[in-house]
């Protein structure tokens, strides 16, 4: 599965680098637009501030005292990313980094810094002495000199994503880059593995957060398992069960939080984003907690720990596709409507089990388990479990451009029919 995984991910790789490299390259820090996301754009000084001759270390603002901070709209895997990565928020120059542990400096894994790319809506705030960072919801979420996890993606080295990057953002702002996901969470120094769940018998079981030599923890999984049944709440023990009937208790991610509310349970990431709730059907990527044979047992749950590295929640979509104004109709193809309800398998969104590619502007705005798209001018073209007529026309899996689509799908949304949505009734 593993290997399967990697070789359809290289695929869309190779497809999307090659539509990126067709498009204008345009000047640094200006925004630059296609069908597979957003590349950096920044918040930069003014121009006399980086023309100030200092030492490495000494912080260079702007004339609001704010440091340089360049900003991405790219779609991650997951909106909470890949992978995580941890250490010491600190300004160096003009540019925010985080610090990895120079006590071991000289180990072949050691990386000394990153310089983070922050999600499009954050932005940086002078508080006292210090700058913090803000979130898309305008909570001030870390500042200069704490330890923090970030989830997210590394940028390749050497790839044409970190050459664009480097070409849009102030040049002593020097990689290796992460773009950051929605997950900021400062790492407290009593950081509990066992979280009992307010007003409830409930315990919430988290991972404690390693120090590692290397600022990135390494992704060791061997990739998503099956979709699981809904996420249960059997005496006071919170299940993940499989169609096997084998049954886990989950140890989530470290700064992960339970809320209870109403009587539903859910599950945040340090972000403050919804993540599961009971109910709801995960895949999880992850591994069985082994200190002996078979597995820890959790006698009063009669079922194994599992360490979740990372969570897809099956009843949302993985991915929101566009088009792009490609594959358009035949000359001898006419324009059609589609009428249904707009679903989602396994991640992947459909209606009539066609599944969508949408016009560049439309988004999606996601809710717990529920879900709409929008139009360019903000107008609800689709909501989850409602019935939509959307214009566009059909191409099928083994039409002209059927193989240059699958290769762009995610993994778990087999060949079939496509529909190009490009309006709506």
């Amino acid at each position: 599965m593993k290997q399967h995984f990697w070789l359809v991910a290289t695929m869309w790789l190779a497809t999307a680098l090659s539509l990126v490299s067709c498009l204008d390259q345009g000047q640094p820090g200006e925004t630059r637009t296609s069908n597979v996301g957003t590349l950096p754009r920044h918040s930069a000084p003014s121009a006399t501030a980086w023309d100030i001759d200092n030492k490495m270390g000494e912080p260079v603002l702007d004339s609001q005292g704010q440091p340089a901070f360049p900003q991405h709209s790219e779609p991650l895997a997951t909106d909470w990313g890949r992978q995580y990565m941890m250490g010491e928020l600190v300004l160096n120059g003009s540019c925010l980094r985080i610090q990895g542990n120079d006590e071991l400096r000289g180990r072949a894994d050691f990386v000394p810094s990153f310089l983070p790319i922050w999600p499009e809506g954050f932005t940086s705030t002078r508080v006292e002495d210090s700058v913090a960072i803000v979130d898309g919801s305008g909570q001030n979420v870390a500042k200069v000199g704490d330890y923090v996890r970030l989830s997210g993606d590394r940028v390749g080295s050497d790839s044409l994503q970190e050459r664009q990057i480097a070409e849009s953002i102030p040049a002593d702002c020097k990689g290796p880059y992460y773009l950051v996901g929605d997950d900021v969470t400062v790492i407290e120094a009593d950081e509990r593995e066992i979280v009992p769940v307010a007003d409830s018998d409930i315990y919430f079981r988290r991972q404690k957060t390693e120090e590692v030599g290397f600022t990135l923890l390494p992704d060791t999984a061997d990739g998503y398992g099956p979709v699981s049944e809904p996420l249960v709440l059997e005496d006071n023990c919170i299940l993940v069960a499989y169609p096997d009937g084998e049954k886990y208790v989950p140890v989530w991610p470290a700064g992960f939080t339970p809320h209870l509310e109403d009587g539903l349970l859910e599950v945040r990431n340090g972000g403050g984003r919804t993540i599961a709730r009971i109910g709801e059907r995960l895949r999880i990527r992850g591994s069985i907690v082994q200190e002996y044979i078979g597995g820890v047992v959790v006698p009063e749950c009669g079922a194994r720990l599992l360490r979740v590295k990372q969570i897809i929640n099956a009843d949302l979509p993985l991915e929101f596709l566009h088009h792009g104004d490609r594959w358009k109709r035949e000359a001898d193809q006419a324009e059609d409507t589609i009428r249904g309800y707009i679903d989602v398998t396994n991640g992947c969104m459909h209606i009539n089990y066609n599944f969508l590619l949408w016009p560049s502007g439309y988004r999606l705005e996601k809710e717990g388990s529920f879900f709409r798209v929008l139009n360019e001018s903000g107008m609800v073209v689709a909501e989850r479990d409602e019935e939509a007529t959307l214009q566009g026309h059909r191409i099928k899996s083994d039409d002209k451009f059927g193989p240059e689509i699958i290769r762009m799908m995610p993994i778990d949304c087999p060949p079939r029919s496509y529909w190009i949505v490009t309006g709506h009734e």
